[in-house]
């Protein structure tokens, strides 16, 4: 599921919905700001002149932002009916809005920038994204541009993200590439800084890329504004949780959730004739005894209810840990290897 809850969809489309306003304001306008340009002597095209955001200084040409607004609208046409249905399941079920178990790992609360995150955006044309990186700002994130794959890979070094948002297609170094971000996504990788990474493109380029993309690690890949912002209100756990997935669909083996089972791990995975399980935990240094031991009791009852032959529990970074037999923990960069061997 990519939107965490109903209740982020619906702040979601609260957020994209301001542009709408804009857009009504600017039909009714055009004809008297084209008649104050006529009458001061300048005959131009409304829709090349240029506006300030006030929030990054950026200039922006106004046809883009018409251009984005309308891409805009036409996600919420194809998103409104998706999200009465999912009220619809709500209210049948009794109105449970916690899809997702609760997880051991950090917490977030609040809505500043600290709690909302810190996203890396990479794309040659930054002013094609304005409304939406406005969007995401009011809801508390921090977003930094990168026009380059290298220009990314170099802010990665020096600085922490939550998450990177990569397009497709760019420029780099002078040169149109149309698979630049498949590029960018293996460099990721290869780097091991664990950042999650999603895809945002053309509706083209999904359609050709998507499971190169998701192959290399990426946990979203979309064409629509209100999925992306779904995908960026998940909670921290739940973006590991889908890493970790990736990287077993990756190694060619079969998944299968475990979240109805209660007290299992996340996923019962299949391999030569053996059942194991993964546990995805975001926790970026050593629990607490108390979480240490409700953790490991939990997973040693699962372990032999379950009949499985072992249990991996997966982490951001690597953690030394004492475990009984039958349950190892991995970082997240080394589950590959781990697969393999198994």
């Amino acid at each position: 599921m990519l939107i965490a809850s109903v209740e982020s969809l619906i702040t979601a489309i609260s957020h994209l919905l301001w542009p709408l306003v804009a857009a009504a304001l600017l039909i009714v306008l055009l004809p008297e700001i084209r008649k104050r340009f006529k009458e001061g002597g300048i005959d131009v095209d409304v829709l090349g002149v240029k506006v300030s955001i006030p929030s990054t200084g950026q200039q922006v040409e106004l046809g883009k932002i018409v251009g984005e607004l309308g891409t805009t609208v036409e996600d919420l046409q194809t998103n409104l009916p998706i999200l009465s249905e999912r009220m619809d399941a709500l209210e049948r079920r009794g109105g449970d809005r916690s899809p997702h178990r609760p997880s051991a790992g950090r917490k977030r609360t609040g809505t500043s920038a600290e709690a909302a995150g810190v996203i890396l955006w990479v794309d040659d044309r930054p002013e094609n994204n304005t409304l939406l990186s406005q969007s995401l700002r009011e809801l508390g994130f921090t977003v930094v541009q990168a026009r380059t794959t290298s220009e990314a890979l170099s802010s990665l070094k020096s600085g922490r993200y939550d998450v990177v948002i990569t397009d497709l297609a760019r420029e780099e170094n002078g040169e149109y590439v149309p698979t630049a971000g498949l590029t960018f996504l293996s460099a990721l990788r290869n780097s091991n800084s664990g950042v999650p990474a999603v895809v945002y493109a053309s509706v083209g380029g999904v359609a050709t890329y998507a499971k190169q993309a998701q192959e290399l690690g990426a946990i979203g890949v979309t064409a629509s504004p209100t999925e992306l912002i779904g995908l960026l209100r998940m909670q921290p756990e739940q973006r590991f949780e889908l890493q970790v997935r990736r990287e077993v669909e990756r190694a060619g083996l079969s998944v299968s959730d475990a979240t109805n089972l209660r007290g299992g791990p996340d996923f019962i995975v299949n391999s030569a004739g053996r059942r194991f399980g993964v546990e995805a935990k975001y926790w970026s240094r050593s629990p607490s005894p108390a979480t240490l031991d409700r953790t490991v009791s939990r997973l040693t009852e699962a372990l032999h209810r379950m009949e499985l032959s072992e249990i991996i529990v997966v982490t951001p970074v690597p953690i030394e840990l004492t475990l009984p037999q039958g349950i190892r923990v991995v970082a997240l960069s080394e589950l590959t290897h781990a697969l393999a061997s198994m």
